[in-house]
Order: structure tokens, then sequence, then C-alpha cells
């Protein structure tokens, strides 16, 4: 069974267990995870390859959801767009998956493809608080999606405060 944010019990019955539940209302899941999981748990069926992998969590905007996951999820959508292609017919959204295994720059790469990332520091602000500067190369307008959304999104996986940069 793919490992998800919820248990295997919830994710193929389709309803929350208490300890599930419990963890919905303290927001440590969201509606986005619950959905995900489910249809991934439908999939594993169809692709055995699935049931080895780790959906850490599911972020969704307006056109695209991202799949946060280990390199085994990574590489069971490479190998199979089917995968993608059922999660984008139940969503109604583009699907993009980011690992989070390796370095950080790779987790970065993922998230801004097809922009070519140039460099991701950590920076030591004055006040003691920590923040990643990525510096890309090209401008904004190729960008994915746009690029407030973009940080917000690198801001949640990463824990930390970003700082976006573009240059020549």
């Amino acid at each position: 069974m793919v490992k998800a944010p919820i248990c295997s019990f919830c994710a193929k019955t389709g309803t929350l267990c208490s300890n599930c539940q419990a963890r919905y209302h303290r927001g440590e899941i969201s509606d986005i995870d619950i959905q995900s999981s489910k249809i991934l748990a439908k999939l594993e069926k169809k692709f055995s390859n699935l049931s080895k992998s780790k959906l850490k969590q599911t972020i969704s905007t307006e056109k695209i959801v991202i799949l946060v996951g280990d390199k085994k999820l990574k590489l069971a959508f490479d190998q199979y767009p089917d995968i993608s292609n059922a999660l984008e017919k139940e969503l109604g959204k583009s699907i993009e998956t980011v690992t989070l295994e390796g370095s950080i720059k790779e987790t970065i790469n993922g998230l801004f493809h097809p922009v070519e990332v140039l460099g991701v520091d950590q920076i030591f602000v004055p006040d003691g608080t920590k923040e990643l500067k990525i510096r890309l190369k090209g401008d904004e307008n190729m960008l994915p999606i746009n690029e407030s959304t973009l940080k917000l999104i690198t801001e949640k996986i990463t824990d930390s405060l970003v700082r976006i940069e573009f240059s020549s």
C-alpha cells in the first residue's frame, strides 16, 4: 500500500477513522491530501510500483496539484504517465510530483521546472531567522505558475521563508 497522509484503511474505504479525523481537525492533513490518497489507493491495483512509494503531502493551487513524496513516487509517475492522467482527470488540474529526498536544490529544481535554478542559498537574517534565497535564470514569465503561489508552496514544503531572484 502506498504510504499516504491518511491510513490505508481510510484510503481504501473513503471514510476517515477517528485518528485521521482528529488529524484533519488539527489541520495536519487537508481535503486534497485525503482525495489524492484515495485516488492513489485505487490506482495501486493497476500500478503495483505505487505500493512501495510514500506521499508526504499534497498541495493544491488554482491550476496545479503538487504531490510531495519520495523518489519511488516520482519514479512511478515518470514511468507511468497514466497515473498522472488519472489524477488529473479526477482532480481537474495538472499534476506535478516533487521529491524531498536528496538536496534542497533537487526539490527546488522540481518545483521550478522548466526554469533553471542557478543556486539555492541559506541566509541567516540578523533577527535569527533563516531564509532560502533561490536564484533563477530568466524571468517570471517562464515559471509554471505565478511567483507568489510558487513562493508559498516552497515555503510550505521547506518550512523556510523564501526569497526569489531572477538573473539573465
